[in-house]
């Protein structure tokens, strides 16, 4: 879901502009494509509450194998999901100021890094205030 909820941010923001009539029946499309999996996870987490994700369920049904091909394909989507939001916020700033886009990307990744780094804490209280300010965007900026 989370991938889901990435792709629904930053690129399509763009296309929308042109295709705003159809935006919501493209919304409800993709949602109905992802129900049957949604649904299917759900059934799966009820019938065996354990903790493993997606791993537990294909290793009892495919094996090994099939539950390790399962944790590196969700290992490289996590990773492709954080390269395609440093690429869009890149995009977005290059809306903003004109800056190339990959440069301003090795600098997201640095900076983010760094806040990795320093703790959680601080990436939380980082969150809290990017919230509060747009939140504020929303509430006065319009």
């Amino acid at each position: 879901m989370a991938q889901l909820a990435q792709a629904c941010s930053f690129f399509p923001a763009l296309r929308l502009i042109k295709l705003a009539p159809f935006a919501v029946l493209a919304y409800l499309v993709a949602g109905l494509l992802a129900l049957p999996a949604m649904l299917s996870v759900s059934e799966l987490s009820t019938g065996m509450p354990r903790a493993g994700g997606l791993y537990y369920f294909l290793a009892r049904a495919l094996g090994p194998a099939g539950g390790t091909l399962s944790g590196v394909s969700t290992w490289v989507s996590l990773v492709m999901k954080g390269a395609f939001a440093l690429v869009g916020m890149s995009a977005y700033l290059n809306l903003i100021v004109d800056l190339p886009a990959k440069p301003t990307a090795i600098c997201l990744i640095a900076f983010f890094t760094i806040l990795n780094i320093v703790g959680s804490k601080t990436s939380a209280s980082l969150q809290m205030g990017m919230v509060a300010f747009l939140l504020g965007i929303m509430g006065f900026g319009t």
